[in-house]
């Protein structure tokens, strides 16, 4: 029993030395070129002959950082209240994440871009962004705690994971033409979104964005893959000219086109489903089923219905079910081409929107 709280109490000793080592390194003041990786520092000082990489303060351990202090005759870093810029001031390059805890901060004019990661996991409430301000990178403002964003007018993209989980609940895009892959992605405080000029949304660029529910997109060209797929937008409006890549939508969400009715086309998400259309009464449904190996076996199926899907052992599903065994066709040699219009009644006629995308099984 000795030997054994011997060994337990050598143990025990070791254990705090690690943590009192951990401890120490945390929250005391290095140079960037000393920087232990993993490590996390209250201040980083960067010397008059350092040119190198600042990506080691970005890194997710480093969370403690109040204050970045330059030596003023560096050549390529200054810094102003423990705030890094790039030389010439035009760039502002990181603000230290412990930092004006829940305050706010106006971005000098002389700001052009704001570099990668540069507000990653601040903990601001709002920063104001000057005119002058032509780019923001990548991860720019992911994690960021700002809450509303006007972007300037100078900004015609947001890049990748620019906003990615921050705690932004409202967002002025300006001229925003295009929004890359997973810009907004974890945005879970984001309610709605007008993207007024944005033409390219990116792949799932509002991913799981559990809040959003209505999205304006009166210019919108293309949607790409998954972009709202995970949000459960409950209504979206878009122009008749719209292109969805694969599960672009949630099945949830129902689409308001800008045109007339009939000059509608509307988008089938996947074999089976498809998104309602505002202001339709229902849906015509067409299924194309044939043969690999034999083209002559084919059948078209038309259905009204009034859900946005077909049922699975529903009359149409019987039907097809019926023409594939009749003509004993084995599962892996049925093909498969879906489409769908919806309808409304005017006047006593039944007006139709045009054929949908076709999607293939």
């Amino acid at each position: 029993m000795k030997k054994f709280l011997l060994i337990l109490l050598a143990f025990t000793m070791c254990f705090q030395v690690n943590i009192v080592g951990a401890s120490e390194n945390t929250g005391g003041e290095v140079s960037i070129d000393k920087i232990q990786h993993g490590s996390d520092y209250r201040v980083i000082t960067i010397d008059k002959n350092y040119t190198g990489s600042i990506d080691e303060i970005w890194h997710w351990t480093m969370n403690s950082i109040e204050s970045v202090n330059v030596d003023k005759d560096n050549p390529k870093y200054m810094s102003e209240d423990g705030i890094l810029f790039s030389k010439d001031k035009k760039t502002i390059l990181y603000y230290p994440r412990q930092k004006n805890i829940g305050g706010s901060y106006t971005i000098p004019e002389t700001v052009e871009k704001i570099a990668e990661h540069a507000f990653n996991n601040a903990q601001l409430k709002t920063i104001k962004m000057e005119d002058n301000i032509t780019s923001i990178g990548t991860y720019a403002f992911a994690g960021c705690g700002v809450v509303d964003i006007t972007v300037p007018k100078k900004v015609k993209v947001i890049a990748e994971h620019a906003f990615a989980g921050s705690y932004i609940k409202n967002i002025d895009l300006n001229n925003v033409n295009k929004i890359k892959d997973y810009a907004f992605s974890e945005c879970n405080y984001l309610t709605k979104i007008n993207l007024k000029n944005v033409k390219d949304v990116g792949k799932e660029a509002f991913a799981n964005c559990g809040k959003l529910k209505t999205v304006k997109g009166p210019k919108v060209k293309n949607i790409g893959k998954n972009a709202f797929y995970t949000a459960k937008v409950k209504k979206i409006y878009l122009p008749n000219s719209v292109k969805m890549a694969e599960r672009a939508l949630n099945t949830v969400t129902k689409i308001s086109y800008t045109k007339s009715f009939k000059k509608i086309k509307p988008y089938m998400l996947y074999p089976f489903t498809w998104n309602d259309v505002d202001t339709a009464k229902g849906y015509q449904v067409k299924i194309t089923i044939s043969s690999k190996k034999n083209k002559k076996i084919k059948k078209t199926f038309v259905e009204k219905t009034k859900k946005s899907y077909i049922p699975s052992y529903g009359k149409l599903d019987r039907k097809m079910g019926k023409f594939v065994s009749k003509n004993k066709i084995a599962p892996k040699d049925v093909k498969s081409i879906f489409q769908y219009r919806a309808y409304r009644k005017k006047g006593g006629k039944t007006l139709y929107t045009k054929w949908s995308n076709v999607v293939k099984l």
